[in-house]
């Protein structure tokens, strides 16, 4: 073993029997034009951040995306870790 966490799989069916909180992070577009039944969308992006980011990508470099999302992100991180703990995803 590496030292590293290791996850339990689990499928669709088993987290929707159990009714645990699945997060979204996608874009609120994203999330409205498909999703699991019952998933709270907590965004990393807007849709005009995630446009930002995609133009960047595409037309300057994955590196520049990289960087534009890491800047958003870490504006946001404490925002975004409270949205998911107050759904019980501590």
């Amino acid at each position: 073993m590496d030292g590293r966490a290791q996850l339990a799989r689990v499928t669709v069916a088993e987290v929707l029997h159990h009714g645990w909180p699945v997060v979204d992070l996608r874009s609120p577009n994203e999330h409205a034009e498909d999703s699991l039944p019952g998933a709270r969308n907590v965004p990393l992006f807007d849709d005009v951040e995630r446009a930002l980011v995609g133009t960047l990508w595409k037309q300057v470099s994955q590196a520049a995306a990289f960087d534009e999302a890491a800047r958003i992100v870490r504006a946001r991180i404490r925002g975004l870790v409270s949205e998911v703990e107050a759904l019980g995803g501590t």
